[in-house]
Formats: C-alpha cells, structure tokens, sequence
C-alpha cells in the first residue's frame, strides 16, 4: 500500500510542476504582448512626430522661398536641398531632370 501512495504522491507532484509551467509560461506570454504593445504605441507616437516635424519644416521652406523669390524656381532654391534627416534617402537634393529616382522611388538607406 505504501508504494502505491507514493506512486501516486509522484503523480500529483508532476501534474503541479506541469500545472505551474503552463501558468509561469502563460505569464510570460502576456508580459511579451504588454512589452509589444508599449513599444508599438511608442514608435506610432515618434513617427507620428517625425512626420509633423517634417512638414512644418516643409512649410517653413516653402514660406521662406516664396517671400524672397521672384516667383519663379531656381536651381538654388531651398526646396532642392535636404535637411539632415532625410541625408540617409538616396537621390535627395537632386536638381530636376537630373539622373535622380522620382520621389515614388526613393530608396532608403538601412543604417
């Protein structure tokens, strides 16, 4: 009779460290999705000033080259130049009808 209750005693020792690992991996599992989650929101929130940043550079450009221009462009307008953010897309600062890719083919660098 002793052997059987330690036969069984062994079982349900191996059913609660069973039981245990699927709760420790479980948790785990959800502390990853957290971590993914926060990540996520936080590079939608830099992109998302990223892109806001650009565009008031844009409109600061534009503003500028009207007000000191004749109307017409020049091959020294601000508007062909590149700020230091872009310095990585290939073809940026290109004059028009130069050898540059179109902007629907602009190639980023993976540095």
């Amino acid at each position: 009779m002793k052997s059987r209750s330690r036969g069984v005693a062994l079982i349900v020792a191996l059913l609660v460290v069973a039981l245990a690992t699927v709760l420790i991996a479980g948790l785990l599992d959800r502390g990853e999705l957290a971590h993914a989650r926060t990540r996520n929101s936080l590079r939608e929130a830099q992109a998302q000033s990223y892109a806001l940043g650009l565009e008031a550079y844009a409109a600061k450009v534009l503003v500028q080259d009207q007000a000191r221009s004749s109307g017409a462009d020049s091959a020294d307008s601000p508007r062909f130049g590149c700020p230091a953010v872009l310095s990585g897309v290939l073809g940026c600062g290109q004059r028009p009808g130069s050898s540059a890719r179109s902007s629907d083919e602009l190639v980023f660098d993976d540095r």
